[in-house]
C-alpha cells in the first residue's frame, strides 16, 4: 500500500469536492514505532506532502525545509555529524534499517538510516531549530526517514528517469559536507561538476523560494556523477 495515494484520498473526502482550494490544510497523525521522543509528528497534505514536529508541550508545529535541515546537520557536533553522514552513505549503499510508522492508524514499512546500537547514545542529543523549541537528535533522524518514505513511495507511483533516494541522499551529504568545511574539495569539486552556485555562502542563499529550490534539485538527478566523484572515491568517516 503506497500512503501517498491514501494521503490523496484523505485529502479528497475532507475537501469540497466541487472546489480546488489551493491553500486547505489537511492534517494527519503520525505515529513512529519504537520512537522513544517526547515530540511527535503530523502529515500536512495541502498541494504537496510535507512533515511537521510537534512539540510536546504547547504543540508548537515546526516544518523544516531541506535548507533548514542541511544548515542543522551542518551545524551538529562532531559525533553526531559523522555518525548521521556515515548512514546516510550505508541508505545510499542499501544497507538500511526497517523503518515503520503510521498514518491515522494505517501501518508502512520503507527503508531508513540504519544505525550501530554503539552510536544511539547521541538519540537524546538536544539541536536548536528557528522555533523556540529544540529538537532531539532522534526527531531529526525519524524527519530524515519520513522524507526518504516519501521519496520511495514517489517512486513506486511513477518512474521520474532518476532515483529520488539517492538524489535527496547525494544532495544531504554534499552540501553538508561542503558548507562545513568550504575547503573540502571533493564536495566542492562535486558541485561545481553539477552546476551548483558555490558562490553563495550559505545554503539558504541558494534555496531562497520554491521555484528555484526545484531547479536547483535537478542538478542534483545524476547520480553517477555523485557516484564516480563522491561514492568511489569515499573515505570512511573516522569516528573520534
Amino acid at each position: 500500500m503506497n500512503f501517498l495515494i491514501e494521503i490523496d484520498k484523505e485529502y479528497a473526502k475532507a475537501k469540497n469536492s466541487d472546489q480546488h482550494y489551493k491553500f486547505y490544510y489537511h492534517y494527519l497523525d503520525i505515529n513512529i514505532k519504537n520512537s522513544q521522543s517526547h515530540n511527535s509528528f503530523l502529515c500536512l497534505k495541502q498541494d504537496k506532502v510535507k512533515f511537521l514536529i510537534i512539540e510536546e508541550i504547547d504543540n508548537i508545529k515546526l516544518y523544516l525545509s531541506d535548507a533548514d535541515i542541511i544548515d542543522i546537520i551542518t551545524k551538529l557536533e562532531e559525533k553526531s555529524f559523522n555518525i548521521l553522514i556515515n548512514s546516510f552513505f550505508e541508505l545510499y549503499n542499501e544497507n538500511n534499517a526497517e523503518f515503520v510508522f503510521q498514518i491515522n492508524g494505517q501501518e508502512y514499512k520503507t527503508f531508513g538510516l540504519k544505525f550501530d546500537s554503539k552510536d544511539k547514545y547521541v538519540f537524546n542529543t538536544q539541536i536548536e531549530t528557528k522555533a523556540d523549541f529544540p529538537i532531539s537528535f532522534e526527531d531529526l533522524i525519524n524527519l530524515l526517514n519520513l522524507i526518504f518514505a516519501k521519496e520511495i513511495h514517489s517512486m513506486n507511483l511513477f518512474d521520474p528517469g532518476f532515483h529520488r533516494l539517492k538524489r535527496q541522499l547525494a544532495k544531504y551529504i554534499a552540501l553538508s559536507n561542503y558548507y562545513r568545511d568550504y575547503n573540502n574539495n571533493k564536495f566542492k569539486h562535486y558541485l561545481e561538476n553539477i552546476g551548483y552556485n558555490i558562490q553563495k555562502d550559505n545554503v539558504f542563499s541558494v534555496y531562497n523560494n520554491e521555484y528555484k529550490q526545484k531547479n536547483i534539485d535537478e542538478k542534483f538527478n545524476i547520480t553517477e556523477v555523485f557516484e564516480n566523484i563522491i561514492i568511489n572515491d569515499k573515505i570512511e568517516v573516522e569516528e573520534s
